[in-house]
């Protein structure tokens, strides 16, 4: 997306916006394929988990705690 700063030029958003509508396309047909068995035979060393084990290794309440705000 397209964030306004003082270097940003109407074509960057615009190639932005191209981008994401691109992006939103696909997602939106067939979405996005990846080989996980491939990858974790691929890439041993990198200590894969699913994502229930990474989930269940979370401290929820602490992360859904509102942050106070600043004065």
């Amino acid at each position: 997306m397209c964030r306004v700063t003082t270097r940003s030029s109407s074509s960057e958003c615009h190639a932005d916006f191209d981008d994401r509508a691109s992006l939103d396309a696909a997602l939106a047909g067939a979405g996005l394929g990846v080989d996980i068995a491939g990858l974790r035979r691929a890439h041993p060393e990198v200590g894969w988990h699913s994502f229930t084990d990474w989930a269940a290794g979370q401290d929820w309440p602490a992360l859904l705690r509102p942050v106070p705000a600043r004065r």
